[in-house]
């Protein structure tokens, strides 16, 4: 995925931004949700989305 399809994520509901992802053969993750931190490993990945979302819609994606 290229910078700008991840940040085309931004809008989609969960769901749809996970398939999204998993169809580009990225892995998805989840560090954010409703202003809430999820615990999550610190590594960087070339291969993996971290999304925050909010009442169910990404908010903010990258790789890493």
């Amino acid at each position: 995925m290229s910078e700008a399809d991840v940040k085309s994520l931004v809008g989609l509901s969960i769901k749809e931004a996970e398939t999204t992802v998993h169809e580009a053969g990225f892995n998805f993750r989840i560090s954010c949700q409703d202003g809430v931190p999820i615990p999550v490993t610190a590594d960087y990945r070339r291969d993996r989305v971290d999304v925050t979302t909010i009442a169910g819609k990404v908010t903010h994606a990258e790789i890493g």
